[in-house]
């Protein structure tokens, strides 16, 4: 009865998703900006240095231009949040539960496993031409130094800096009006930040087990590690393309693929069993003396879904979520 006339929340909810729409918003805005940046920076750059230098000095750029583009919305959205009260600090802590540990080659097998779903979706549904708008011809096979720098630039730094903003300050801050909600809803938002309509079924996805890893072990290192993984083997594949044969290229990656799916399928298994027997053993033991811990399904401020899907399209997040979808539109007209 009180959702429907005064839930105390649900001001709450709506002024969380507000900010975190407009920290978003600064986010499309600063990657847009300094992306205008870096290419003119990057002409410059090969007019006055060597290719090497160049090219070294342009990867160093990229991190920097990625680093500020999440990172400072993020201290946004937390200086916002903070000043408000509502403000949920970025769990960082090393202290894992062993069985929650499976759930990291789990998830890189699912994500693999997205990824080449959305691969086969794609070549069934969009012409050759679609292609096209995504890739980069490469001519020469790639240097030492060049893939070093896209293991940095492709792999680790968005790792970071988008565990950092996505799970670590938007998960964690709408985890308290109920966790499904916050992790499909922190999911579909990190799909529309790639603006990319070939990668948002894919993104979202893989957002919902990122979520789910950070939800069970309560800290930002293990989605960032498996997010790291998972990019780092796409820039192996891209440079087994590039600097070997494409077939052998093909069946390196699907043997990989196969294995981690494999594992990380045998790891889940073990992970849920694991898990319910722990469930069964404490509440076996009972209660007395000592304060159980919070539920999965626990949620500290409660509100219906009716609320959740309204709260969440406050102000801010509709304007984000017109800005990726308009971005989206506009690379495919």
């Amino acid at each position: 009865m009180m959702d429907k006339n005064m839930n105390p929340y649900v001001k709450e909810y709506k002024t969380v998703t507000n900010y975190i729409g407009w920290g978003l918003t600064i986010f499309v805005g600063l990657f847009t900006v300094l992306g205008v940046f870096q290419v003119i920076l990057k002409d410059l750059l090969i007019q006055v240095l060597s290719a090497e230098i160049a090219t070294s000095a342009d990867g160093v750029v990229s991190c920097v231009v990625y680093l500020a583009s999440f990172i400072l919305p993020g201290i946004f959205i937390i200086l916002i949040l903070s000043r408000k009260g509502l403000y949920r600090p970025l769990r960082f802590q090393m202290k894992f539960l062993p069985r929650d540990l499976l759930l990291v080659p789990a998830a890189i097998g699912c994500l693999l496993s997205a990824a080449y779903l959305n691969s086969f979706l794609i070549d069934l549904i969009a012409s050759e031409d679609f292609y096209l708008l995504f890739e980069v011809e490469r001519e020469s096979p790639y240097e030492p130094y060049e893939m070093l720098i896209m293991f940095v630039y492709t792999a680790l730094v968005p790792a970071v800096c988008e565990e950092f903003l996505f799970r670590g300050v938007i998960l964690e801050n709408m985890i308290p009006y109920g966790r499904s909600a916050a992790i499909i809803g922190s999911s579909v938002l990190f799909g529309l930040m790639h603006q990319n309509p070939a990668q948002i079924l894919y993104t979202t996805v893989g957002g919902i087990f990122l979520g789910y890893t950070y939800v069970k072990c309560r800290s930002v290192w293990i989605p960032m590690i498996i997010h790291f993984v998972n990019n780092a083997y796409s820039v192996m594949g891209d440079i087994l393309y590039v600097n070997g044969d494409e077939m052998v290229a093909d069946t390196v990656l699907l043997i990989c693929m196969l294995i981690f799916v494999v594992i990380g399928l045998v790891c889940f298994i073990i992970h849920l069993d694991l898990d319910k027997r722990a469930e069964e053993k404490k509440y076996s033991e009972g209660s007395f003396g000592r304060i159980l811990e919070s539920g999965e399904l626990y949620v500290e401020r409660k509100l219906s879904s009716k609320r959740l899907s309204r709260g969440f399209f406050a102000p801010g997040m509709i304007v984000f979520c017109s800005l990726s979808l308009a971005s989206m539109l506009l690379l495919l007209i």
